[in-house]
């Protein structure tokens, strides 16, 4: 079985990366502007 590869951008890769951060940060300020303890792993808060 052969496996077709899409064209690949390095913008559509920053974006990408980009909105993951943007949304830790939105989620760290919250859990901050709350008083929850958290910690961040793997890219992810969880409660600590």
């Amino acid at each position: 079985m052969a496996v077709e590869l899409r064209e690949f951008s390095w913008q559509s890769m920053i974006e990408a990366v980009q909105a993951v951060r943007d949304r830790a940060l939105r989620a760290t300020a919250a859990l901050e502007k709350a008083g929850i303890p958290y910690a961040m792993a793997g890219g992810n808060a969880v409660a600590a």
